[in-house]
């Protein structure tokens, strides 16, 4: 499966012809690192309407997933019309994993 993840501002611009790239199975939005590489939150005006011209290109044409955090998320990323989500990231499981445990607890 061959995915092209939207990071940059320069993707966003250039997604109608991602998109359209022969062997190409599915778009995934990276919200994270679109909102590092934009300079924008992810409540940004700006911010929003990239999202959303990546969701308008890929309608119809092409699966397009991105990143939730939790089940209620993932739910949004569904209704409007995401094909597939990640939960959890690598670095997000990774340091869960490694906290220390409570003082109160036994090793």
């Amino acid at each position: 499966m061959v995915v092209a993840q939207i990071e940059t501002p320069q993707a966003v611009t250039n997604i109608d012809d991602i998109a359209g790239v022969g062997g190409l199975d599915a778009l995934f939005i990276g919200p994270f690192d679109l909102s590092l590489s934009s300079g924008r939150s992810v409540d940004h005006p700006d911010f929003i309407a990239m999202v959303s011209r990546v969701e308008d290109s890929a309608r119809m044409k092409i699966p397009l997933g991105g990143a939730a955090h939790g089940h209620d998320a993932a739910r949004r990323l569904e209704a409007r019309g995401y094909d597939f989500t990640m939960i959890g990231a690598d670095t997000t499981l990774l340091g869960d994993s490694a906290r220390v445990p409570s003082a109160g607890r036994q090793s």
